[in-house]
Order: C-alpha cells, then sequence, then structure tokens
C-alpha cells in the first residue's frame, strides 16, 4: 500500500503540470507550476535532515551515530483558487522517542518517526472565507504550538523529548482567522489520539479539540526564528483544551483531558516561546493521574540573519505520591543560516534528568544539515 502511494502521488507531479494547460513554472520551496487564470497551483519539494548524535549517558560508555532524520516529499497547492490541498510522504525510519507518562494504555506520543515511505499529510481545505475554512483528512492536530510548527522551523534541532500533545490524526476540523488576523481558532473531531494512518477507529469514541490564539500587535506565523526582525512588539496568547476516550480490548475506557496555554513574543532579533499543558488520566478500576508540562524557550537572531543562539528549559512533572518522577531537559543551540531554514545547520546541547529512573539521565549533543529544495 505504501509503495502503492508514493506512485501516485508521483503519477500526480509528473501529470498535474501539464493538465494546468498555458500558465507558468518556477521554483519557490520546490518547483511551482501555476495555471494562466492563477486558480490552480501546484508545489512539490522535499526536505532533508541529516544528524549525527553523541550521547554521554551518567552509566554506561557513550556512542555516537549518524542518522537520516527526517526524509520528506511534499505536493500541495490549491484548485479551483479556493480548495487548498497537501499531500506529504516520509520516507525516513527512525525510533520513537518515548511514551505517554501516566496511567492507562500506553500512548505514543512522537509519530515523527513513521516506517518508511508512510503517509503523513492528506488534507483538503476549503479557504473561500476567512473565519470558517473547514478541511477534511489526516494532518497535524491544532493543539500544540510546538507540534504545529515545522520540524523545519526550529531553533533547535528538534522538538522535546516525549512531548504529550497529539502529532496527527485524521478527522475533521474548522479553522478560521479575523480579517486583520489578530486572532484565529482551530476546531477537530479525530479518530483518537493517535490516529496517523488508522484504518478505522479502535472504539466507539472519538477525540475532540480547540484552540484560540490571539495576536493583537499583528500576525504572529508559527516560524521560531524571527527572520522578519519586526520593529516593535508582537505577541501571539493562546488557550486549548482536548478530550479523548479510549477503550482497550477488555472494554475498559480511560479518559483524557488535556488543557494548555501557549505565549509566544518576538521584538528585532529577540523571541520567546512557551507552552505549559496539565493532564489528566482517568482510567477505570484505577486512580486518577495527573500530569503537568511545560517549557520556556529564549532565542536571539543575531542582525545579519545568518547566526542564532538560544536556550531552553523544560519539565514533566507526573503527580505522584512519594519521590519526584520529574523529567527535566536544558539545552543550548546554535544555528547557522545560509538560506534562512532552506540551507541550515544546528546544533545542540541538551543535558536530561530522569529522577525517576536515574538510569536515563544523559548529555547529548546533536548536529544536523537541513535541506529544502
Amino acid at each position: 500500500m505504501r509503495k502503492s502511494l508514493a506512485n501516485c502521488l508521483l503519477i500526480c507531479f509528473l501529470f498535474m503540470p501539464p493538465a494546468l494547460g498555458a500558465g507558468s513554472a518556477g521554483y519557490d520551496n520546490g518547483m511551482k507550476f501555476e495555471s494562466e487564470d492563477g486558480r490552480h497551483t501546484v508545489n512539490s519539494g522535499a526536505r532533508v535532515q541529516i544528524r549525527f548524535t553523541h550521547e554521554d549517558p551518567d552509566q554506561g560508555d557513550g556512542k555516537g551515530s549518524f542518522d537520516i532524520r527526517r526524509a520528506k516529499w511534499w505536493l500541495k497547492g490549491k484548485i479551483y483558487e479556493h480548495w487548498k490541498y497537501k499531500l506529504q510522504v516520509v520516507f525516513s525510519a527512525d525510533e520513537t522517542q518515548g511514551v505517554e507518562v501516566g496511567q492507562g494504555p500506553p500512548v505514543e506520543v512522537d509519530v515523527d518517526h513513521p516506517a518508511f515511505a508512510e503517509l503523513e499529510d492528506a488534507i483538503f481545505q476549503y479557504t473561500k472565507h476567512n473565519m470558517a475554512q473547514p478541511w477534511l483528512g489526516q494532518g497535524k492536530v491544532a493543539f500544540g504550538r510546538q507540534g504545529l510548527t515545522s520540524s523545519g522551523k526550529l531553533q533547535f534541532v528538534d522538538r522535546l523529548l516525549g512531548r504529550i500533545e497529539p502529532s496527527r490524526s485524521q478527522g475533521v476540523g474548522l479553522n478560521g482567522q479575523s480579517k486583520n488576523k489578530r486572532w484565529e481558532y482551530n476546531l477537530g473531531l479525530f479518530d483518537d489520539f493517535s490516529g496517523q494512518n488508522i484504518r478505522s477507529n479502535k472504539d466507539e469514541h472519538y477525540m475532540t479539540t480547540a484552540r484560540v490564539v490571539f495576536t493583537p500587535l499583528g500576525e504572529y506565523k508559527l516560524d521560531e526564528t524571527p527572520f522578519d526582525y519586526p520593529e516593535t512588539t508582537k505577541v501571539a496568547v493562546g488557550v486549548k483544551g482536548l478530550r479523548d476516550t479510549t477503550e482497550d480490548d477488555t472494554g475498559i475506557e480511560t479518559d483524557r483531558e488535556i488543557y494548555a496555554f501557549e505565549f509566544a513574543l518576538k521584538l528585532l532579533g529577540f523571541s520567546v516561546v512557551s507552552e505549559y499543558f496539565a493532564q489528566t488520566l482517568d482510567t477505570q478500576g484505577l486512580p486518577k493521574s495527573d500530569l503537568d508540562a511545560g517549557y520556556v524557550q529564549l532565542g536571539w537572531l543575531f542582525p545579519n540573519k545568518k547566526i542564532g543562539i538560544a536556550g531552553r528549559y523544560a519539565v514533566r512533572s507526573p503527580d505522584v505520591a512519594g519521590p519526584s518522577e520529574d523529567v527535566t531537559e536544558t539545552g543550548v543551540a546554535l544555528s547557522w543560516y545560509f538560506s534562512k531554514h532552506n540551507y541550515k545547520i544546528q546544533a545542540d546541547v541538551r543535558d536530561i534528568q530522569d529522577d525517576g529512573d536515574p538510569a536515563n539521565d544523559t548529555k547529548e549533543t546533536r548536529v544536523q544539515a537541513q535541506f529544502i529544495f
């Protein structure tokens, strides 16, 4: 099936441009084709991240390894002016970075590491009206700010370890943004928390999400690096909520609720991004399990817009009786931008401390090159 999907996308890429008729072709973060009347467009490109990681655990020997962290190919554009689409396939393969913390069925929360040649996005969205843009298909769940931000537009080499937010799922949604771009909202109905490439819903329940973000001083795009270098302060403040119920093979249900807050600020080359999550898991026959998680990240892009530095502190804190089981991450990052995010090299150093299991304590150094073409 995966091979058939890749073949279908290749056929679309080869035969769509001639179908546009007389029009224009050019390069804009990939090859772009546009019909003569401008109502139909096709953009195709790829992104590759090549990484070296050296791990130095507090217990045991250190090791280094090379990795193709991500290799993605996308096809996106618009049809009949108001229908926007995106198809994306990932070819990289890697092991999952962590499992959900807390009681109840274990749920892998970082699905950025799929098997070879797997569909990530297949989205169709009607964009005629700013305040009401319905969409359907499979894509990112509009919830966490860092999760919504492309992995190619981060100040660190990668996102946080063991995030508790959902990544991608199948479903429908409704997005909207005011004409002055001072606020926006996202509503979603999905199969479940980990619903990527699932042929059918696992049970009769659905996951619902809601997110509202205010940008009172002007539009704030999902890019951690302030290449626009605004001379006046820009901020984004958002709240969001998620509810999901899952049922295992024995009929035991687990209710999940997550409420979260996000904040972002930028002025000239200075930037701040922060999120806080509060999760409750309620499994039949077990006590409720609470978990708090959050991070603060500060960055500075030098005036030449070629070098950026960042620092981050993150914590996951399960509410447990007895000794602490907190997991903390402290790190610094350095980025060299040769052509903004299209061609860049990043390096970061992280110190990860696991109070619940000191055997997981480690220091990690990563260097990554990214190419978007």
